[in-house]
C-alpha cells in the first residue's frame, strides 16, 4: 500500500490548466485539515503552461481539452494494479496488459473513480483509455503519457515539483505485512522491528516509513 496516513491523490497533466485558466467557475471542493496542511506545505509552482483560448471557445466543453490523444482520455496507472483500488475480474478472466486488479471495469475504487472523472469532462467509457506508467514515472518530470494518473499517490513535497497533485479523496495507514510464523507478528513496539529486512517500492512513503521511523540496522 504506497499511501500514508496523509491522503492518495490524483496527478493532473495539462487537461485541468486549459479548463480553469478560461475563468469558468467549478464547484468548491471540501478539504480535510491535513488536505490542507498538506496543500499549504508545497511551496512549488505549478509547472503547466497557462492556456489562453479564444473568449467564443468553451475551454471546459470536451473537445477543448488539451488531452494527449484527440477525443480520448488517458488514464495512467501502475501494472499490477493492486486491489481494492483496481478490482479483479469474475473468473480470473484477464484484459491484457493488466495483472491482478483491471483498470477498465470499472469496478476497483479508482477505477470507478476515473470513470467518473470522465463522465464529469464529457467522455463516454469507451473513449477513456488506461495506460501503463510505473509508479515512479508518475511524477517523474518530463513529457507525460497520460492526462492524469490514479495510483495511491500521497502528498510529498517533492512530488509537487514536478506533478500537480488533487486534493485527497482517500485517508489511510502504512502496514506492515508478514507470515504469521515471523517474529515480527508477535511485535508490540517499534523497536522490535529494526532487526529484519524490509522491502517496499523505491519512491514511496512506504519506503520512507521503513527508513526513518522503523530504521531497521539491516
Amino acid at each position: 500500500m504506497r499511501t500514508s496516513n496523509s491522503l492518495a491523490l490524483a496527478l493532473i497533466a495539462v487537461i485541468a490548466a486549459a479548463c480553469t485558466s478560461a475563468g469558468a467557475s467549478s464547484a468548491p471542493v471540501a478539504s480535510t485539515p491535513s488536505a490542507a496542511a498538506s496543500v499549504a506545505a508545497s511551496t512549488a509552482p505549478s509547472v503547466i503552461p497557462s492556456v489562453v483560448p479564444s473568449p467564443s471557445v468553451d475551454a471546459c466543453a470536451t473537445g477543448s481539452l488539451a488531452v494527449v490523444s484527440g477525443g480520448k482520455l488517458t488514464i495512467g496507472t501502475d501494472n499490477p494494479a493492486y486491489p481494492p483500488y483496481f478490482a479483479e475480474n469474475a473468473a480470473g478472466a484477464k484484459t491484457a496488459p493488466w495483472e491482478l486488479g483491471d483498470p477498465t471495469n470499472g469496478k476497483g475504487f479508482e477505477s470507478a473513480m476515473g470513470y467518473a472523472i470522465a463522465e464529469r469532462l464529457g467522455f463516454a467509457k469507451a473513449a477513456v483509455t488506461w495506460v501503463v506508467v510505473p509508479f515512479a514515472n508518475a511524477f517523474a518530470p518530463g513529457p507525460k503519457t497520460f492526462d492524469f494518473d490514479l495510483n495511491q499517490v500521497s502528498y510529498k513535497v517533492e512530488r509537487t515539483k514536478t506533478a500537480d497533485l488533487s486534493v485527497g479523496y482517500y485517508f489511510g495507514n502504512q502496514s506492515l505485512v508478514v507470515l504469521k510464523a515471523s517474529p515480527l507478528a508477535k511485535a508490540t513496539s517499534v523497536a522490535q522491528l529494526k532487526d529484519y529486512v524490509y522491502g517496499a517500492q523505491v519512491g514511496t512513503t512506504s519506503y520512507d516509513a521503513i527508513a526513518a521511523i522503523i530504521a531497521p540496522t539491516k
